[in-house]
C-alpha cells in the first residue's frame, strides 16, 4: 500500500498546472465583462450616437437612434438606427471579446474537470475556484443587460 502513495502524490502534483491554466482562463472572461461595462456605462444612447460611424443604410440626421441596449450575448452594446428605406439597421459591439470569453469558459471547464479528477479531498474545492469565478462573471454580464428606448 505504501507503493501507491508516491504515485498518488505525483498525480496530485500533475494536477496543479491544470488549475493554474484554469485561473488564467479567468482573464478573457474578465476582459469581456469589462468591455461590456465600458460599452454600457453612463448614457448608452449617447454612446451609440458618439461612438459609432453610422451603419450602411442608416438615416443621417440627429434623431436617427431608435433604441440602444447593453447586451449579454454578445457582451456589448446594440444600437438600432432608422434606415433610409424605412426599416432599421443595427450596429453591435462585443463579438470578439464574447467569443474569447466563451472559449476561455469552455477551456476552464475542461481544465477544472481534469484537475478535480486528479485531486483528492479539500484540494478539489480549490480546483473549483476558477470555474466559480467565471460563473460569477457570466452572471454579472447577463444581469447587466438592459434596453433603453
Amino acid at each position: 500500500m505504501t507503493s501507491m502513495a508516491p504515485r498518488d502524490a505525483k498525480t496530485r502534483r500533475r494536477a496543479w498546472p491544470f488549475v493554474v491554466l484554469a485561473v488564467l482562463c479567468i482573464l478573457p472572461v474578465l476582459v469581456m465583462a469589462g468591455i461590456q461595462y465600458m460599452d454600457g456605462r453612463e448614457n448608452v444612447s449617447s454612446r451609440c450616437t458618439i461612438s459609432f460611424d453610422l451603419p450602411e443604410g442608416a438615416v443621417i440626421h440627429e434623431n436617427n437612434l431608435v433604441s440602444s441596449s447593453v447586451t449579454a450575448f454578445p457582451a456589448g452594446r446594440l444600437c438600432v438606427f432608422k434606415a433610409i428605406d424605412g426599416g432599421t439597421v443595427s450596429a453591435q459591439t462585443g463579438w470578439p471579446t464574447t467569443i474569447a470569453g466563451l472559449a476561455a469558459t469552455i477551456a476552464a471547464v475542461v481544465l477544472t474537470v481534469v484537475a478535480v479528477r486528479r485531486l483528492r479531498g479539500g484540494r478539489r474545492i480549490a480546483a473549483l475556484i476558477p470555474a466559480v469565478v467565471i460563473a460569477l462573471l457570466w452572471t454579472l454580464v447577463v444581469l447587466s443587460a438592459h434596453t433603453i428606448d
